[in-house]
């Protein structure tokens, strides 16, 4: 799924076993929505649900992002009812030998070339 031109990864991160693998394969503008089940009610079972690998704060959904090779720009906390989520827009951050690269293969230019 795309929302201006941002790929959208909606409930699905907490359920990877190698998020940071999961990310580096997508676009290079990201947002992110993963449950924050440490603000939901002890009724609701936060932390029990077997699906879940990943049990996301704000500094973990940072450090995935980051490591992935985004850089974070909107971070924000969404109550829903009982539940809470954690939504993040997020950029790839490239350095200067993947940039050069990129423009290659934007003009059509081999390596060898």
């Amino acid at each position: 799924m795309k929302a201006e031109g941002a790929e959208v990864l909606d409930d699905l991160l907490q359920k990877e076993a190698e998020p940071v693998a999961k990310l580096k394969t997508l676009g290079d503008k990201l947002a992110v929505v993963v449950p924050f089940e440490w603000l939901w009610a002890e009724n609701l079972a936060p932390m029990k649900n077997p699906q879940h690998k990943q049990f996301y704060d704000a500094d973990l959904l940072t450090e995935h992002l980051e490591k992935a090779g985004y850089k974070q720009s909107v971070l924000r906390v969404l109550q829903v009812d009982n539940f809470a989520f954690l939504t993040a827009e997020a950029v790839r951050v490239l350095n200067s030998k993947e940039r050069r690269k990129r423009k290659r293969v934007e003009m059509g230019i081999s390596k060898s070339a």
